[in-house]
């Protein structure tokens, strides 16, 4: 048995199997499906069922970035990346802080989240922890659940820390943890989380690539109690997931009590724009058709 190639356009081609009556062998399971592959095959090719089996892996990982997508946290640098497992609460498959802990200035205690969105609508929320090994305890709130709508890069240029956020003095050498979660597909939750570090010594700040957002992305402000919401316990839309879908929705990340930090900023506090519907954009956003109203570090 053979099977031949016939494509339309340089890169996307597809399969036929072809059987003569005579033959015995039973013919390929893959007929008539179109594939993108990354390297063109010549029109003369013609493949053996030997040629095919080889091929099957390369088509499923030529694939694979189309079925895998979930989110990554770009900066601050993560602990790790393990797409297979961002369902695992609360960092994913990486449980044990980092040793390479991102440094964050004393004299200016701010700094970027760039994400890498895989879905054109995700409910995303920032989460942190103080502490050497936090655990599961990201009970402080940095940016309450929000929506982003576009695929590729997001960024908020400026999270700060502060005393009247975290509850704690911010001195040389404490460490804190982020924690980045967005709802997963179709239920539950995906987490990231990045170890940072107060310092007192001089240091770079980040240059200003590390934070960028692609042409046509936006953000909506979530009110009420879809900012209250965990974005493992939301729908992009800002509506209440099934109970059953994520053991750790509901508030639930290893503390009774929540620090956010809209409680002791008034600048954290959503509200409705006039002509705007709570779409916000981030410094230097590129948007098509959205209202800029502000900045998301605003959120």
């Amino acid at each position: 048995m053979q099977a031949s190639i016939a494509y339309p356009c340089p890169t996307y081609y597809k399969i036929y199997s072809t059987t003569k009556p005579h033959q015995a062998s039973p013919p390929l399971t893959l007929t008539h499906q179109t594939f993108l592959l990354f390297n063109p095959i010549p029109s003369t090719t013609i493949m053996t069922t030997t040629t095919m089996k080889h091929l099957l892996p390369l088509l499923t990982l030529s694939l694979s970035p189309l079925t895998a997508a979930h989110f990554a946290l770009n900066y601050p640098a993560p602990r790790g990346d393990n797409a297979e497992e961002m369902t695992a609460f609360p960092c994913g498959a990486f449980t044990n802080p980092s040793s390479n802990r991102t440094q964050i200035s004393l004299s200016d205690p701010t700094f970027p989240v760039e994400i890498d969105l895989g879905h054109d609508q995700t409910a995303v929320e920032f989460l942190l922890a103080v502490g050497n090994e936090p655990g599961d305890n990201y009970n402080i709130t940095l940016r309450q659940t929000f929506r982003v709508e576009g695929l590729g890069e997001f960024c908020i240029p400026s999270i700060e820390l502060s005393e009247e956020v975290l509850g704690v003095e911010l001195v040389d050498g404490l460490n804190v943890t982020l924690q980045v979660q967005t709802n997963s597909h179709p239920s539950g939750g995906l987490y990231s989380c990045a170890d940072l570090t107060l310092t007192s010594a001089t240091i770079q700040p980040p240059s200003n690539s590390v934070c960028s957002n692609n042409t046509g992305v936006t953000a909506t402000y979530f009110t009420g109690a879809a900012a209250e919401r965990h974005a493992n316990a939301s729908t992009p839309e800002g509506e209440a997931q099934s109970e059953s879908d994520d053991e750790h929705s509901d508030h639930d990340h290893g503390s009774d009590e929540e620090t956010t930090g809209n409680e002791t900023s008034t600048a954290d506090s959503p509200e409705e724009t006039d002509g705007a519907a709570g779409v916000r954009a981030a410094v230097g956003w590129v948007s098509l058709g959205a209202v800029v109203v502000g900045g998301l570090f605003a959120l």
